[in-house]
């Protein structure tokens, strides 16, 4: 999962738990509330509470509470959420949490290669906040630079293109600090979350630069043209729906996404480049394997 795969599923579950209580919070492990002393101190600090709100930061869905706690889900890139109308509902393989409302639907997180994590974010005292990382600091505003500045543990996030409100000039000074090829930079979490190979390869091919470019050596316009499409290609996948190639995701009613209708390069290895008809090609940068065009992208 992407960001736009992460906001769609966070708009459903915004839909559905808003306004209720959780009544349980059922792990199959602990290892998903590791933050925690327990599962039973976790499941104390969120069983019994109000849904106020429900944010997205990166993979993070952050479910408010009324007691001013907040639930945070960090979803891997593999996990999958889903929505059953009852608990006789067929579970999905590898189910490692499930969230319970006291009236409604049962929400079911599958996780198979086991990198869920939640936890109880507890706010800072009224009048205080948290020391933002320097990256974090440059956020020019937006409700991920508010989750931040109220949850500690939240502090240190990196940034979301789509949440946070990000200038073309921070964009640019992170991608001449990290100086590796900027299909790496755009991966690197500990830069901005949740950008996988879609969003990144497609970025690259509209704005024309090879994925090993290295983006130290990056051109002012060609900084700001990365950024803009960056930007704009999120946005329409979120728009869309997200990405469900070979019927890979769906959201939490089961309904696929329609982004993949836009893609130029990605699953397209081989075929013909929609601008030169050269055929695209596919090449490990990072140890990920990136698909584009070696003759439209420079």
């Amino acid at each position: 999962m992407e960001l736009a795969e992460v906001e769609v599923i966070r708009s459903v579950i915004s839909r559905d738990l808003v306004g209720k209580k959780l009544k349980t919070l059922t792990l199959t492990t602990g290892a998903v509330c590791a933050k925690h002393k327990s599962s039973k101190e976790f499941r104390a600090l969120a069983e019994g509470r109000t849904v106020k709100t429900v944010h997205r930061l990166g993979r993070q869905l952050i479910i408010t509470l009324d007691s001013g706690s907040a639930l945070v889900v960090a979803l891997g890139a593999s996990n999958s959420v889903t929505r059953a109308a009852n608990a006789k509902v067929v579970k999905p393989k590898h189910t490692h949490a499930i969230i319970t409302p006291t009236a409604g639907s049962e929400w079911r997180i599958a996780d198979p290669d086991d990198t869920l994590q939640m936890w109880v974010a507890e706010p800072l005292a009224a009048g205080t906040s948290a020391d933002l990382p320097r990256l974090a600091s440059f956020i020019l505003g937006g409700d991920g630079l508010t989750l931040r500045r109220s949850y500690p543990s939240l502090a240190s996030s990196a940034v979301d293109i789509s949440v946070d409100q990000v200038g073309s000039d921070l964009f640019a000074a992170t991608m001449k600090a990290a100086d590796a090829p900027v299909a790496v930079a755009l991966a690197d979490e500990r830069l901005y979350a949740g950008l996988g190979p879609i969003s990144i390869d497609e970025t690259l091919y509209s704005s024309a630069l090879r994925p090993d470019r290295n983006s130290a050596g990056l051109s002012s316009i060609e900084l700001r043209r990365l950024h803009r499409t960056l930007t704009e290609i999120v946005a329409e996948s979120i728009k869309q729906g997200g990405t469900s190639l070979e019927g890979g995701f769906r959201d939490p009613d089961g309904k696929l996404g329609s982004f993949q209708s836009q893609l130029q390069v990605t699953g397209r290895v081989g075929l013909p480049c929609a601008q030169c008809r050269f055929p695209l090609v596919s090449e490990k940068v990072g140890g990920s394997a990136h698909v584009f065009c070696a003759k439209c992208q420079a």
